[in-house]
């Protein structure tokens, strides 16, 4: 649908008048039903914007059409000029022409996004500022862009979508329990993500964990994998050291390299009341992780890095630094090689923040995973293989 509305936007100069009824149905019915309740002008206007500046990324038809016809006019001022006879053409010219002009219009676009975020934020409780300048700052988007498809695992079903759709804008997820379960609090997101109760903390420390070590399989071999290895044994149970997962190859041949996941939520009341940065929350926690495991891997062959995200996707510096690692091991690999270096660290990225959505859910509906998966998946994404 957007393409075909783009094609119209681009040929004919489209009245405001004639689009606000578009408008106001995304508003007023399609939003809504993503999110599952009511959505205010302010929140309109952030969710209208592209991912990349914190947006869901449906177009605001309004703001497409103004962009798309005058660039559209700007780009084919060679061809228009020729066909005219009022100059010669020339492909060369045509083609820098074009590049200048959408070049230009990205830009416009980029500083209208930006003028109309910073607008739309002051009507927003400052509460939610601190979540809704991650989504922009640091683009934890990957699972809201990344096609939904079985081969790669990455479809999420209704409830999951939602939740991570409400928690990117820094709302309540609807339909969540008035109480914890397992120990009687009140069920608000930032307990529903700490609550080491009943072991679902766990469970989403363990499903990143797993979408890891088959990654790391794909790219340096499965048969060099292993989890939950225990580096130093401690004494009288206690004081031992284990790793979440120890690859072999990983950085040098034949050499063990071991990894240990961390998964924070920077919203945490001793966070937030702090006012401490995503930067700051992530470095520490890699600190901490590096002085436990020194003394395991100091007098061993084995090197340890620690895997730090945020509950919405805002990876540390090891974790980044391992994941490009990661996509150029995959670019040696058969049947990858020619791919783009961004092309395959987009996709690992994909599937650690389908994972991390999947995960996040599961902490805040505790295991449930009713409701239907999804429309419009060409190979069965949306489908639940198990139903009848």
């Amino acid at each position: 649908m957007h393409a075909i509305g783009d094609l119209g936007f681009r040929v004919v100069l489209t009245d405001e008048c004639a689009l606000s009824p578009l408008r106001e149905a995304i508003a007023k019915e399609l939003l809504p039903a993503l999110l599952g309740g009511p959505v205010t002008p302010s929140e309109v206007d952030l969710m209208l914007l592209p991912a990349r500046h914190g947006g869901t990324g449906i177009r605001d038809p309004l703001d497409r059409a103004a962009a798309a016809y005058p660039a559209s006019r700007a780009s084919t001022k060679v061809v228009s000029k020729s066909v005219q006879g009022k100059a010669p053409f020339h492909p060369g010219d045509h083609r820098a022409t074009i590049r200048h002009a959408l070049t230009r219009s990205k830009q416009q676009q980029d500083v209208a996004h930006k003028t109309k975020r910073e607008a739309a934020l002051p009507h927003i409780d400052r509460r939610r500022h601190r979540v809704l300048s991650r989504s922009a700052e640091y683009k934890t988007s990957g699972w809201l862009t990344t096609l939904p498809s079985t081969d790669n695992n990455t479809g999420l079903d209704a409830a999951e979508f939602r939740d991570a759709l409400n928690m990117r804008y820094g709302r309540h997820p609807p339909g969540l329990a008035a109480r914890c379960d397992h120990c009687n609090q009140p069920l608000t997101v930032d307990h529903a993500l700490c609550c080491k109760r009943y072991g679902l903390v766990i469970r989403r420390h363990d499903e990143l964990r797993d979408t890891f070590a088959e990654l790391i399989g794909m790219a340096w071999g499965d048969a060099g994998v292993r989890r939950e290895v225990v580096l130093k044994e401690g004494e009288e149970g206690e004081g031992g050291v284990r790793a979440d997962i120890v690859a072999r190859g990983v950085w040098e041949r034949q050499a063990a390299a071991s990894f240990d996941i961390c998964i924070t939520d920077p919203d945490a009341t001793s966070y937030a009341s702090k006012n401490r940065s995503t930067k700051s929350i992530l470095k520490q926690h890699e600190t901490a992780k590096k002085k436990k495991y020194r003394s395991a891997v100091c007098d061993s062959r084995v090197t340890f890095c620690p895997l730090v995200v945020t509950c919405d996707g805002v990876w540390g510096h090891d974790a980044n630094v391992f994941i490009a690692h990661m996509a150029h091991a995959l670019l040696e690999k058969e049947g990858w090689k020619g791919r783009g270096f961004s092309h395959v660290s987009g996709w690992i990225r994909s599937r650690l923040s389908i994972a991390l959505a999947r995960a996040t859910s599961f902490c805040l509906r505790g295991g449930g995973r009713g409701g239907f998966a999804g429309l419009g998946c060409a190979d069965g994404a949306g489908i639940d293989p198990s139903s009848p």
